[in-house]
């Protein structure tokens, strides 16, 4: 895990991972010559196929999160790609340039989605910009006369190309402190306070992790999250949010018009701002707690500007999209439901899982469905752990390495608490941990005014737990069982559906899923006891212990 981390935090290609796992191939004892040539084959042709098709212009990088391309579009101009889509540009907002190209010069700082924000702002002191990006927003910021920048960014990618290729090096800049962490993470533990909040184009193409369904930015977009930033304004300061809000899904604006509305008290004012140059386009939302915003909009030229150029939605309160939450943060869900897509996928992995476990699942086998029934429990447990902590901690890789790491050392503790005083009756345990997961969905964590770190690490350890007590279980189960393959068929075959139901949370949100988990560990107890034929053997063997 912590390798893999490692190799990740180095920027390290896929040609590095190859070579390693190449040379780990050839240092394993019961590799034949066989396998070794045709790996070195493999091996070739892979590193001539990564090499391949690439453009002269263009410089690729690995970061922990994606694949990020930086294309050279000449006059100081880069574009981004993420994972070989668009993902942002650089542009060039220097004197020279602009002495260059009137035709820019003349218009960007008065309707650009960058600079004309700063036009409805009573101060431009002090400025956060989540989402921060190469640095387009710092610029705009020390272009309207910021003398105290907050840049956060989470890829150390893109903060090092901002860093070294935007023409206007804002980032080094002694106004500008760039912060490299989650943007919501930073939003709950700042103290500071500000006279305008950016919320930069962040829109993420990369998920938080493989045990979630979650994005990197959807604690971002949460009612919540936009009451945190309320919380950091000063009494005049203004909140700027900037989203690509195009057709077919212009319902995404009516939400984030809905969700300021109910959390400011008046609508947001909303324009939209079309692409100057390389200054892209976006649908600006600014909303403050000072009601001297409205007047400036209300008044010449600013009421022009906003008239002029109407967002590409309906601005109305009636019947919005349901808003998103902490609980239910899929700001690319128009509804709670689970989309055609993912039940077509669930299918087809289903049946392909049924494929390769059908010799070793047998429904009729005693213990078949109390491991099935563990492993979907578990899934859904270490699925709403790596979420939660998230929302505390943040959506780093960092985050995500630590919480399963987390989960492992709890894993070894409750086999060596298994291997010491030898569990025959696990009803208690049951108890235990059907107890914890109610408690962790019932216990209104956000509440709590302790700390976001403390309340995290209470957190930490409730959820801990519930995967000693589950991993107790398992270890003592799986070792009275004398079907080892069977009982780990059917386990892989319930951590499968357990995975699926995740998309229980699209309809449901988060917490439920921990209610679904306490369901299947109370299906497991059921199918363990020896009414139901449920495996039971006293003794246990010490080298038939799993980790898990």
């Amino acid at each position: 895990l912590w390798l893999f981390a490692a190799m990740s935090y180095s920027w390290i290609s896929p040609s590095g991972w190859l070579v390693l796992a190449f040379v780990l191939l050839l240092l394993f004892p019961r590799s034949t010559w066989r396998i070794k040539g045709a790996a070195v084959v493999l091996l070739g042709a892979a590193l001539v196929l990564l090499q391949a098709g690439g453009e002269a212009r263009t410089d690729t990088f690995w970061s922990p999160y994606q694949k990020i391309e930086v294309e050279n579009q000449a006059n100081g101009q880069y574009m981004l790609r993420v994972n070989s889509t668009n993902y942002m540009t650089i542009s060039n907002g220097t004197p020279e340039f602009m002495a260059k190209h009137p035709e820019v010069a003349g218009v960007f700082e008065q309707v650009s989605s960058y600079d004309a924000p700063y036009r409805f702002a009573a101060h431009t002191d002090d400025v956060l910009i989540v989402g921060a990006g190469a640095g387009n927003d710092a610029a705009a910021a020390l272009r309207h006369g910021a003398e105290r920048v907050d840049a956060v960014e989470i890829d150390p990618v893109i903060l090092r190309v901002g860093e070294t290729l935007h023409p206007d090096q804002p980032y080094s800049h002694a106004e500008v402190r760039a912060v490299l962490t989650d943007a919501r993470a930073f939003l709950r533990q700042t103290k500071r306070h500000y006279d305008v909040i950016v919320f930069g184009l962040l829109d993420s193409h990369t998920e938080f992790s493989n045990f979630s369904n979650m994005r990197l930015d959807n604690y971002v977009y949460t009612e919540q999250s936009f009451r945190e930033a309320q919380r950091l304004l000063k009494p005049d300061g203004i909140l700027v949010l900037k989203f690509e809000v195009r057709q077919p899904w212009t319902w995404i604006g009516q939400r984030f018009y809905a969700m300021l509305d109910g959390i400011f008290g008046q609508p947001p004012v909303v324009f939209h701002a079309e692409s100057v140059g390389h200054f892209v386009s976006a649908t600006v939302f600014i909303t403050s707690n000072d009601p001297n915003l409205w007047r400036r909009a209300e008044a010449p030229p600013l009421a022009s500007l906003v008239q002029a150029n109407p967002p590409p939605f309906q601005m109305s309160l009636v019947s919005p999209p349901p808003l998103t939450t902490d609980d239910w943060p899929y700001l690319y869900h128009r509804s709670h439901s689970v989309p055609r897509t993912y039940w077509t996928v669930s299918l087809i992995l289903l049946i392909v899982a049924m494929l390769f476990v059908r010799r070793v699942f047998n429904p009729r086998r005693p213990g078949t469905w109390q491991f099935f029934c563990l492993g979907g429990g578990f899934m859904l447990l270490e699925a709403q752990m790596v979420s939660r902590l998230a929302l505390y901690f943040g959506t780093t890789w960092l985050v995500n390495c630590i919480a399963l790491s987390a989960i492992l050392i709890v894993l070894v503790a409750a086999n060596t608490w298994v291997l010491r005083f030898r569990p025959q009756k696990l009803g208690i345990y049951y108890v235990l941990l059907i107890l914890s997961l109610l408690a962790n969905f019932a216990v209104p964590w956000e509440h709590f005014s302790w700390g976001v770190r403390a309340v995290g690490l209470l957190l930490t350890g409730a959820f801990a737990v519930s995967v000693f007590m589950a991993g107790v279980i398992f270890a003592t189960v799986f070792d009275m069982v004398p079907e080892k393959s069977e009982a780990l068929g059917s386990n892989l075959m319930g951590a499968m559906v357990g995975g699926l139901a995740q998309n229980i949370s699209f309809l449901a949100g988060l917490k439920a899923l921990l209610v679904i988990a306490a369901v299947f560990y109370g299906a497991a107890a059921v199918f363990g006891s020896p009414a139901l034929g449920g495996v039971r053997r006293p003794g246990l063997a010490a080298n038939s212990l799993p980790v898990r």
